[in-house]
């Protein structure tokens, strides 16, 4: 996630999170984010996941490109899976909470038929996404449609704005808390 339609970072999913935990474990978030524009999650494992730094949590959302590129949802699983794999590889056996796809019949920006078209494949691609919740220390958190409406999108209509991301940051938040919680109960 890149953070288009918020002005900062700290405004944008990454930072808004990192203020939900923060506030929810009572202790200092450090936090880091990779995106790139247009990523799809095959880009994202060859070329984000080698910048990863030691971390206690990974965040892993993605899929919207992978819908409008009309990726598959086998292909989408498995580079997913790819995305997981390879930051473990890398740095360790983290809990990784891997975010919905978002319902892109939601998306004031898209005309119809082509909004149909994606809401379609956008479910698909949430379905295979939250199968990667049957893996140890994997958490998937699906995005509520209803926390998608003309309030929480940026001028362009398509992206999130600063009140969108803090919504989806704290529907987040559920899910990360409950996997920090896990796994430092057996590190102790």
């Amino acid at each position: 996630m890149d953070g288009v339609g918020a002005a900062t970072h700290e405004e944008a999913l990454t930072g808004q999170l990192a203020r939900q935990l923060a506030g929810r474990l009572g202790r200092r978030v450090q936090w880091q984010a990779l995106g790139r524009t247009g990523a799809n999650a095959r880009v994202v494992r060859q070329d984000l996941v080698p910048r990863l730094k030691p971390a206690d949590l990974l965040v892993v959302v993605l899929g919207v490109n992978d819908t409008i590129e009309l990726h598959s949802a086998a292909r989408f699983r498995r580079d997913l899976l790819d995305v997981v794999v390879e930051a473990r590889r890398r740095i360790g056996p983290v809990p990784v909470l891997v975010a919905g796809v978002p319902p892109m019949a939601r998306f004031p920006a898209l005309p119809r038929p082509l909004r149909d078209v994606l809401a379609a494949r956008s479910g698909e691609l949430d379905r295979a996404a939250a199968e990667l919740a049957k893996l140890p220390w994997v958490g998937y958190a699906e995005m509520d449609p209803a926390l998608l409406h003309e309030g929480t999108f940026a001028d362009d209509r398509f992206h999130l704005g600063p009140v969108g991301y803090r919504d989806w940051a704290e529907a987040l938040a559920d899910v990360a808390e409950s996997l920090l919680t896990v796994t430092d109960r057996r590190h102790p």
